[in-house]
């Protein structure tokens, strides 16, 4: 990753000289800013392009289909014990207390890291009413 290093206002003021290190600083730190350098200013959302394309769409469907299961953004069909109570959606719970399963409540194995509920999960004893769609944020 390309380090981001500001540049002082005293070495772009009219009197400075254009060197080789201020050169260097105005061609590397546009690329540390794009690829998301320490103390790199951030892009923000407005600065963004909204307009939907279909290369767009492809890459973010690529990115999407290299998310493996378990993985941050990886989806997933899971059952919460009873014990954690109803969670809304767009709460986040523990993977520990998500189980993967299948639209009937069957599960197997168990999660890692947090993840956010894509759904509503009834903090009751049917197991189908515990079953919802997850997707792993951290």
């Amino acid at each position: 990753m390309t380090t981001y290093t500001a540049i002082p206002n005293d070495d772009v003021d009219q009197d400075s000289p254009v060197n080789q290190t201020l050169m260097t600083l105005l061609r590397d730190n546009p690329i540390a800013i794009t690829e998301g350098a320490a103390g790199a200013p951030r892009i923000l959302d407005l600065a963004l392009d909204t307009t939907v394309t279909t290369t767009g769409t492809s890459w973010v469907r690529l990115r999407y289909a290299a998310t493996f299961h378990n993985n941050v953004g990886s989806l997933v069909l899971g059952r919460v014990n009873q014990s954690a109570g109803a969670i809304a959606l767009g709460s986040t719970v523990a993977g520990s207390l998500i189980f993967p399963a299948t639209a009937g409540g069957a599960v197997s194995g168990g999660l890692a890291g947090t993840w956010r509920c894509l759904g509503f999960s009834q903090g009751i004893a049917s197991d189908e009413a515990r079953t919802t769609l997850w997707i792993r944020i951290s």
